[in-house]
């Protein structure tokens, strides 16, 4: 009985792994629910666009936390074809229920010294 709890309960852990999503991409648009994000797979020239919901997601920078209006800020101050900044988006749940939890905005490229 002692194995067969343990098993049941390494598999829900398991699960709980398995539900959970990374998305790397550019980050176009954060409104008070939704992340847009352009997603790029493998070996693909077209990026795909995915809306995401979320319930305050954690931002990070870094070691520094961020507000949406930092990213909003941040996407609109962009350069380059396609405004957005670039991020690793956190996910829970599946489909329809896939929400973003955790969004961490990358530095960008640093400037070498002369």
């Amino acid at each position: 009985m002692q194995r067969f709890i343990k098993a049941t309960l390494a598999c829900l852990v398991l699960v709980g792994f398995l539900a959970a999503g990374e998305y790397t991409g550019l980050v176009t648009a954060v409104t008070k629910d939704t992340v847009t994000v352009l997603v790029k797979k493998k070996g693909e020239k077209k990026a795909e666009e995915k809306v995401l919901k979320h319930k305050g997601p954690k931002i990070l920078k870094g070691k520094d936390e961020l507000k949406v209006e930092d990213v909003t800020k941040a996407i609109e101050e962009s350069k380059g074809k396609v405004k957005g900044v670039a991020a690793k988006l956190t996910t829970e749940g599946e489909g329809d229920a896939e929400i973003v939890v955790k969004i961490e905005v990358g530095g960008g490229k640093k400037k070498k010294d002369n």
